[in-house]
């Protein structure tokens, strides 16, 4: 079910292969849950951030407020991002229809 993942271990698993020094970036790879609607993440849950006490900006984007979402009628979902202050890269939760 992570076949973005996998191709990424593939990827650096040649590159060791061939003698160099590669590895797999697992902080940037997205997890996904393939239902309906799907459902991914990247990073820590806000919750996690909260008892790890790191500083954090949040918003949220509702795709209802997304045209290609209301001309295909799949309205529920949205996607959540929060910037960490102290780290960088951003975090994000996303539940909704595959392809918007």
């Amino acid at each position: 079910m992570l076949a973005h993942k996998a191709s990424e271990e593939g990827i650096v698993c040649v590159e060791r292969m061939i003698g160099q020094h590669s590895v797999v970036e697992y902080d940037y790879i997205p997890g996904v849950c393939y239902t309906w609607p799907e459902a991914a993440s990247r990073r820590q849950t806000e919750e996690q951030l909260k008892e790890s006490e790191i500083v954090y900006n949040t918003g949220r984007f509702n795709f209802s407020a997304l045209e290609r979402a209301r001309c295909m009628d799949e309205t529920d979902g949205f996607v959540k991002i929060w910037l960490m202050l102290k780290r960088t890269g951003p975090g994000v939760h996303i539940i909704g229809p595959a392809g918007l």
